[in-house]
């Protein structure tokens, strides 16, 4: 149950938030190294969404919810929650299910209509949190994996619109010559990178 004890709040960007964001995302989930420089960094991103659940006398942040706006690929633009926690004293009392209602509250009112919840499968509690929120599980599994880019200038996240796609068929000429890059199904796709306007930057 929540009561006057929690405020729920959107982080503001500021060193404060980003180190109350950590705080609580290290004594909850413990998934994530970065350091309070770089979850400011997230903040400022547009398309990032941060709400903190925190104490009666703003102290100390106990939950939070992390979302990011995506684009689908056909103007449509839709909000993934993708980090929920609250810490272990603070369970058990409506805060996760709180902290995913304002989000997708905020977002209804940017316009936004469709959503995900990104949750492992042995997450029974989230799972829970999200059904009650309104979501339904998908019977597809999905294997999530990181990239390290190794080069000049690699970066955590694409640029606010730009979209990655994976082609089973058809595919391009790279921006920068040579020969097409063609998809000739699984196992052979082709990987292609187009900025905010649509142009292809990048093939693989």
């Amino acid at each position: 149950m929540i009561t006057n004890r929690y405020t729920l709040r959107r982080t503001e960007v500021n060193a404060i938030d980003a180190a109350m964001l950590r705080e609580v995302e290290q004594r909850s989930m413990g998934d994530s190294d970065y350091s309070v420089d770089e979850v400011l960094a997230l903040l400022r991103r547009p398309e990032q969404y941060a709400y903190l659940a925190v104490s009666g006398d703003e102290s100390a942040a106990v939950g939070f919810v992390s979302c990011i706006e995506t684009p689908t690929g056909n103007g449509v633009t839709r909000l993934e929650i993708d980090m929920l926690g609250v810490v272990p004293e603070h369970r058990r009392r409506g805060l996760a299910l709180a902290l995913v209602t304002r989000a997708m509250d905020d977002a209804v009112q940017r316009g936004v209509r469709r959503f995900r919840g990104i949750v492992a499968v042995d997450n029974d509690a989230s799972r829970r949190v999200f059904r009650r929120a309104g979501f339904a599980e998908s019977p597809d599994l999905y294997q999530l994996v990181t990239y390290d880019v190794l080069g000049l200038s690699p970066v955590p996240f694409l640029p606010w619109r730009w979209s990655l796609y994976t082609l089973t068929e058809g595919g391009g000429t790279s921006p920068a010559g040579g020969a097409p890059f063609r998809a000739t199904g699984p196992g052979r796709e082709v990987h292609q990178l187009q900025a905010a306007g649509g142009a292809t930057v990048a093939l693989a």
